[in-house]
């Protein structure tokens, strides 16, 4: 497994490697950050007190959606805060996803 890489956002500096898989049972998304790629400002800043909090709902980008090998559809990182685990390699998370599809439907063959 290689680790996926983010297109940071113009205003975000702080790039760390993480591997991503979900979770059948639950549906959610599990995030290994890897230790050795968080600074220790971004550890302080994002990471302290063993949760992490995702003030925004965050698009995944549909290049990872087809790696995840997810249906094709509009995937988003629910905002919440979220309980972190530690170990000697990696800081985990376990997100919430919500989706959406975009379909189109024949308005004659509805009222058919």
């Amino acid at each position: 497994m290689q680790p996926v890489g983010f297109v940071p956002a113009a205003d975000c500096a702080r790039v760390v490697e993480a591997y991503l898989r979900i979770d059948v049972p639950t549906g959610r998304l599990l995030v290994h950050f890897t230790n050795t790629s968080i600074a220790p400002d971004t550890r302080q800043q994002h990471f302290s007190g063993a949760v992490f909090t995702v003030r925004d709902s965050y698009r995944l980008p549909s290049w990872v959606v087809e790696q995840l090998g997810l249906p094709p559809s509009v995937y988003r990182i629910t905002p919440g805060r979220y309980p972190s685990l530690e170990d000697d390699a990696f800081t985990s998370l376990s997100v919430r996803l919500s989706g959406s599809v975009t379909v189109s439907l024949s308005v004659d063959r509805l009222a058919a």
